[in-house]
């Protein structure tokens, strides 16, 4: 009897890859991902207890749902690193057919409305990657689209130099709207950034403008500014940043075009300006590591980038640099950031990385990376496959920066949260009072990890920045 954690090496019979497969895939019907070929698995009963053998099969058998075997490097040993071996070098080949499959990796971190929820285990390759190659198509035109709906109606764009560039807004909508677009004021022609243009619709209360600022080669960043309505008088707002959730940590995340109907935005209700900004390197949408190979080349290309942009601090910077010249109702000397689980995340690293973040809200938030993520280092190969990932774990942390944290913070976590240990924040928050940092450490008894904290807890740290101002 074959142990089900037995593994085989086969060849294709088509382009003679080899491949490796479970003791589960005896008798079944496999798909190369190499060449999409399909063929059968003999049973190593059929063949007389001999190599494990595959044979074609006619187009008219082939199942719908078949298995899809696990590539392998030619010089692999029995049980290959779910990551390139430790002397591979991802940059400097294009054979991506040679990579081993990626781990499952954990996917989303943020609320449940944004959860990936595509199939994991064995998944059908070739079908994910024509699908990804679907959706990129799709993206693409989507963009274009918007990206010319957008000058029509007046979206700013700014070049890669911090915005020294021209207002590409017809004539004239700036004229009639430049008081509308801030908040009742004059926008700020000496800027070095474009001007904020005209509010897009959105709902009565509240003005939304889509802001775009390029910055090849990176990709654009981009922002989603909500000011309430009416006539303000200049810094005479506060300003609350925002970066998405739902990340697993390891890349970013786009500011994704809001829906007034499910647009989360208790801070602008209360008399705040709200900016959301995008976060370098985003995945693809419902991309999943059931994507095999496509997953991973996107996961390596996505890391390097959030890692570059210091896990998103830099994109908050300069969200934050816009807000304080474009919006002349923004106050300067009242700049909060918010956050939800990896958004909580990136807010208590930036708000100890930039003085200008006078309080700081981090609901259920990751504050030890190696705590969360430290399981990949068990694999030699993932230092290869993502560089630099011992030293991000700890760089990325905001338990490694609880030194530099002056601003006052409110933290809320749950102790039935079954995502992130709630004992991770009574660690954290022990830390920073030993440096003497300000805290106010909502500990609550049930509430998990999503909404329940949210609706229970945003409220009070709004009460909570109105009565220490």
């Amino acid at each position: 009897m074959t142990p089900e954690n037995s593994k085989f090496v086969i060849q294709c019979s088509s382009c003679s890859a080899k491949l490796q497969v479970g003791a589960t895939a005896l008798g079944k019907t496999i798909a190369c991902p190499k060449c999409g070929h399909q063929m059968k698995i003999k049973d190593r009963a059929q063949s007389a207890e001999g190599p494990v053998v595959a044979r074609p099969i006619s187009s008219s058998s082939v199942p719908s749902n078949p298995l899809v075997a696990r590539p392998i490097r030619p010089s692999a040993g029995s049980s290959p690193s779910h990551f390139p071996s430790a002397d591979f070098q991802p940059a400097a080949t294009s054979d991506w057919n040679q990579l081993p499959m990626p781990p499952s990796l954990p996917v989303n971190y943020g609320q449940a409305s944004r959860t990936n929820t595509a199939p994991r285990g064995n998944g059908q390759l070739w079908l994910w990657i024509a699908l990804g190659g679907v959706g990129f198509l799709i993206l693409g035109v989507t963009a274009s689209v918007f990206a010319v709906w957008s000058l029509s109606k007046g979206t700013q764009v700014a070049d890669s130099k911090g915005g020294m560039g021209k207002t590409v807004s017809r004539g004239s909508d700036v004229g009639s709207n430049n008081q509308a677009a801030a908040g009742g004021n004059k926008t700020n022609d000496k800027s070095p950034f474009p001007r904020l243009g005209p509010d897009l619709p959105f709902k009565d209360k509240i003005l939304f403008h889509r802001v775009m600022i390029p910055r090849p080669p990176q990709r654009p960043l981009i922002m989603n500014i909500f000011i309430p309505k009416g006539n303000h008088a200049d810094h005479s707002l506060p300003v609350m940043l925002e970066a998405p959730n739902g990340t697993n940590l390891l890349h970013g995340a786009g500011a994704e075009f809001p829906k007034p109907s499910t647009e989360y935005l208790p801070f602008t209700e209360q008399g705040m300006i709200t900016v959301t900004f995008s976060i370098d390197g985003e995945m693809p949408r419902n991309l999943s590591p059931a994507a095999g190979e496509l997953y991973f080349r996107q996961l390596q290309k996505a890391y390097k980038e959030f890692v570059d942009s210091d896990a998103g601090v830099e994109n908050g910077k300069l969200a934050l640099d816009y807000a304080l010249a474009q919006i002349p109702a923004a106050d300067s000397k009242r700049v909060y950031i918010w956050g939800h689980s990896s958004s909580a995340t990136l807010a208590l690293l930036m708000a100890s990385k930039d003085k200008r973040i006078t309080k700081c809200i981090a609901l259920a938030p990751i504050t030890d990376l190696n705590a969360r993520l430290g399981d990949l280092l068990t694999d030699r190969s993932v230092s290869s496959a993502l560089p630099g990932i011992k030293e991000y774990l700890v760089s990325g942390s905001p338990l490694t920066h609880v030194g530099d944290l002056k601003c006052p913070v409110f933290l809320a976590h749950a102790k039935d949260d079954d995502n992130e240990p709630f004992q991770n924040s009574q660690a954290y928050v022990k830390a920073l009072q030993a440096t003497g940092g300000n805290i106010v450490f909502e500990a609550r008894t049930s509430g998990g990890h999503y909404q329940e904290l949210l609706d229970a807890s945003v409220p009070k740290a709004i009460t909570w920045i109105n009565e220490s101002r």
